[in-house]
């Protein structure tokens, strides 16, 4: 439900856990509120965590595209070795477009070292494959 104060909550609990230097890699709070498409989202996650070469993102966007695009990901997310932190805000939009590719992404850069928190109104604990902890709050 719209209102309930999701994104202030994630907002603040960002805040605490940055400022108390719990993810020693760092936190990352990305408002997705205005991304028209799941391609400018992954490009707004790559552009985040650019690495030391110059980063190209292809024109063209197909599905062979989007696996190199999350392994860039899984590649720049695997540096993190400590603890890191995405907070990723109102990700409806992207979830109602692209939920399996949403989905994929998630699961697939999410590591014992990677956590991932996001608000939502579209995700069950159900739509997640197993091993994938959802809290529910």
């Amino acid at each position: 439900m719209p209102g309930l104060g999701k994104s202030s909550l994630l907002k603040n609990v960002t805040c605490h856990l940055g400022e108390r230097d719990v993810y020693k890699d760092g936190v990352l709070y990305i408002d997705f509120l205005h991304v028209s498409t799941f391609k400018e989202s992954v490009q707004i996650l790559n552009a985040y965590l650019k690495d030391i070469e110059e980063d190209q993102f292809y024109e063209s966007f197909n599905q062979d595209e989007f696996q190199r695009e999350i392994e860039r990901l899984k590649l720049k997310v695997s540096r993190f070795n400590k603890k890191f932190l995405f907070s990723l805000d109102n990700i409806d939009h992207l979830v109602k477009e692209n939920h399996e590719q949403l989905l994929t992404l998630l699961t697939e850069i999410a590591s014992s070292s990677v956590k991932i928190l996001f608000t939502s109104n579209k995700f069950s604990c159900k739509d997640f494959a197993s091993g994938f902890s959802v809290k529910k709050i």
